[in-house]
């Protein structure tokens, strides 16, 4: 897992906040050493990404090409997006539905942001045939994600293969929303964990699935989504 160290966000993150990042103490914005990691690894033809356990607090993170978001990630459409973002293992059941006061287990990644979308994991401007699929795998593997916002906790638009494998994404907000994920040939989710910490007056979607013209393969193992206006929406009008 460290055979790429530049592709480890601790390689970009100041020595002096790794003590309390890894022991879920820091307010630091890791941000930047966040996605320098991602960028890294999709600049040297898709490395893992592997964030040791601890809490990340960061703002909106992208896996993808964008030239005011992300200038850095490469645009070569043979490399671009084949980036594996694995943790160190993800909350459970108990410990999400009472974050943070049972602490935290494993990897967590904890947005800032009150609006719009925190883990971006392809454009929507890829979300077409001529687009060429410029995300080509993305997966989340043994990772919490959390943020309290209005928006998605993650979104993802368009891939050739995307998986979620033991992956917990808590929202906190009782307006806001799990994930949304549109059109990936290949869609692999075993064992994922969607919830919302509130427990009345939720508005929002555990999860917003759509299937369009990339129509493929779903398959779904061991998840369950909770605590949501509307737990699974098939093809909404998004």
């Amino acid at each position: 897992r460290i055979a790429n160290p530049d592709a480890n966000p601790l390689r970009w993150l100041p020595g002096a906040e790794w003590a309390a990042v890894l022991n879920g103490t820091s307010s630091y914005d890791c941000t930047t050493a966040l996605q320098s990691a991602i960028n890294w690894a999709s600049n040297n033809g898709g490395a893992l990404v592997y964030i040791p356990a601890g809490v990340w607090k960061f703002t909106r993170l992208y896996n993808y090409y964008d030239a005011t978001l992300n200038p850095g990630y490469n645009t070569l459409a043979n490399k671009m997006g084949r980036v594996r973002i694995v943790g160190a293992g993800k909350l459970d059941a108990r410990d999400a539905n009472n974050w943070p006061t049972f602490g935290f287990a494993g990897t967590v990644l904890l947005s800032t942001s009150t609006t719009g979308d925190c883990l971006n994991l392809s454009p929507s401007s890829a979300d077409s045939l001529a687009a060429g699929y410029p995300a080509r795998e993305a997966v989340l593997e043994n990772i919490s994600v959390i943020a309290n916002t209005t928006g998605y906790v993650v979104r993802h638009w368009c891939a050739v293969e995307s998986k979620m494998r033991n992956v917990c994404i808590l929202q906190l907000n009782a307006a806001g929303n799990g994930v949304f994920w549109k059109n990936a040939w290949f869609t692999n989710w075993d064992t994922v964990f969607v919830t919302n910490l509130q427990t009345s007056s939720q508005t929002g979607i555990g999860v917003d699935f759509q299937a369009s013209e990339f129509a493929g393969s779903f398959r779904f193992s061991n998840c369950y989504f909770e605590r949501f206006q509307d737990g699974f929406v098939v093809n909404s009008s998004q």
